[in-house]
């Protein structure tokens, strides 16, 4: 049973932050003072939020834009909601020179963030209420995985690469790109004179011919992406391998947008290569109809997310420098450094010794370490060996820092944890517990 108490600790541990964070951002405003219940409404929406936030790797002020517009308020009016975004704005974002997409962790992060929102709008019923000019179609994730899963960087060695890829697309004879390649263009050929005879009375419109010219036409518009360039030409192997051994042995030296385009043109060719087969007799089938019905082919090259994460996975820091400009303001994801910040501004607005600084700092950065160890994966160890000190850590000793029914014991064990503390008083140690549990109880105001 002991073991399991030590993963409850830390979960409970995690719990506490979000709800004081979510409890001070109430108190800190000012509108609804004189409302107790909508006070404790609000600090459980600013709990869950944050929560959600979080887990949803958000970062930029623009992403908590975002996030405000479809998270599920709950008994939160409009003109409520605006205060809160106001709030939020206010106190949770820091502001940093830092650029996220020099770091290769976050720029993964962000990739596996657009994956998520391409799968869930697959499940959208209505395709027609997706703006697709605002989200992430299938095609323009799929080509950034293959940018990443290939580490297709435009240095030295991408020429060699793509050579490559082209490459292997021919290897088999019998089931070439050069056989794929005209079963595409015969398969478009056939769509084109059938709506033709069909638009001119040629075709009987039965339904079976009639279903058959709705894909037809869906087929040929679902090709927008090749509106300035002829489909022949755009993913013709010859025309596509004449055009890398042109070029600069470096890729450094190639234009940034052309070697975009070429990289877009290769993909499409790989897409090609997998969707038909040599026994395919038309280009319909269920990993086009997936791309088609999820946004279509069309990869809008300026789209922000699109343009940003590409733009990490392709270039040199010093260009992922010059190409993205990030917002300067961030969510604060440090969630006890949040939690320090608004108990300090809440203390400055009551103007009363609330707690003791030092004695309330300490408590917060024993929390953080027990939360640290939890999501760091390390609870398996604990779960076995529960009465180890790891790293200097005693985690025994941090259950007792959450039993606030025994003020004695948190003291207790936080001089044992902290040394530096046995020289606080004992009145200043229980008013700063007995101020963290008060803050921390969601449900009395």
């Amino acid at each position: 049973m002991e073991d399991f108490f030590v993963l409850y600790t830390a979960s409970d541990a995690i719990n506490l932050v979000y709800k004081i964070i979510g409890k001070t951002l109430s108190l800190l405003s000012d509108n609804f003072l004189n409302d107790n219940e909508k006070q404790k409404q609000i600090a459980l929406n600013f709990k869950e939020f944050y929560r959600y936030s979080i887990k949803k790797k958000i970062y930029t002020e623009n992403e908590v834009n975002v996030c405000f517009e479809n998270f599920n308020w709950n008994f939160i009016s409009d003109s409520d909601l605006n205060e809160l975004k106001e709030q939020f704005l206010k106190n949770c974002l820091i502001t940093t020179n830092e650029n996220l997409f020099l770091e290769h962790t976050y720029v993964v992060e962000e990739l596996n963030k657009i994956y998520d929102i391409a799968l869930e709008n697959t499940f959208v019923i209505d395709k027609e209420l997706i703006d697709w000019e605002k989200t992430i179609k299938i095609i323009e994730y799929r080509f950034l995985a293959w940018i990443h899963a290939k580490n297709l960087k435009q240095d030295k060695d991408l020429k060699e690469k793509l050579v490559y890829i082209m490459t292997n697309l021919n290897n088999n004879e019998e089931n070439s790109y050069y056989s794929k390649y005209n079963i595409l263009i015969e398969s478009l050929k056939e769509f084109k004179k059938f709506i033709y005879d069909y638009d001119n009375g040629t075709i009987a419109p039965t339904p079976e011919n009639t279903k058959h010219y709705q894909r037809a036409k869906i087929s040929i518009n679902g090709l927008e992406f090749m509106k300035e360039n002829k489909l022949e030409s755009y993913v013709n192997y010859d025309e596509i391998m004449s055009q890398l051994q042109k070029l600069p042995d470096n890729s450094e030296l190639w234009d940034f947008e052309f070697c975009l385009e070429l990289n877009i043109r290769i993909f499409f060719a790989n897409i090609l290569s997998n969707i038909i087969t040599s026994q395919t007799t038309s280009v319909w089938g269920a990993k086009a109809e997936m791309i088609r019905s999820n946004g279509g082919w069309n990869i809008k090259r300026d789209k922000e997310i699109f343009r940003n994460i590409y733009i990490a996975l392709t270039q040199s820091k010093e260009k992922i420098g010059n190409l993205i400009s990030m917002s300067s303001k961030r969510l604060n994801r440090n969630r006890i450094y949040l939690l320090k910040i608004l108990l300090n501004k809440y203390k400055n607005k009551i103007g009363d010794e609330l707690y003791n600084q030092i004695i309330l700092d300490s408590y917060f950065d024993q929390i953080d370490k027990l939360i640290k160890y939890h999501e760091a994966g390390i609870s398996d160890s604990l779960l076995s060996h529960p009465n180890e000190i790891l790293d200097g850590f005693n985690i025994k000793l941090a259950d007792a820092l959450l039993d606030f029914e025994n003020m004695t014991r948190i003291c207790d064990a936080l001089i044992e944890l902290d040394s530096t503390l046995i020289s606080e008083s004992k009145g200043d140690l229980l008013k700063t517990i007995e101020f963290i549990k008060k803050i921390s109880d969601i449900e009395h105001f």
